[in-house]
């Protein structure tokens, strides 16, 4: 797909946007597990709520770091850094 379809890329924005709802929801349970140094916290998405018991904080930080990943992905395509076919021919 191209990024100039706009399909794909109100698809792509409306995904950044849940990522980034995602990412914020992450770092508010991180802050408040360090700062507390409770085992026991709520999510709110906005969408659902979550309360989750004696996560551990390593678990936190791999997503936290898993969707910085992919949301920086999601910039690259919407930027025009995603995967780019070339056909290249041999001069004879």
């Amino acid at each position: 797909m191209s990024i100039n379809d706009p399909t794909y890329k109100a698809d792509l924005e409306a995904r950044l946007l849940a990522k980034r709802a995602q990412l914020t929801a992450t770092q508010a349970a991180l802050l408040e597990l360090i700062s507390q140094n409770i085992e026991e916290y709520k999510m709110d998405s906005g969408e659902m709520e979550q309360r989750v018991r004696r996560r551990k904080v390593s678990e936190l930080q791999k997503l936290q770091e898993s969707l910085e990943s992919e949301i920086d992905s999601i910039y690259r395509r919407l930027n025009g850094g995603g995967l780019v076919t070339m056909n290249l021919r041999r001069k004879r």
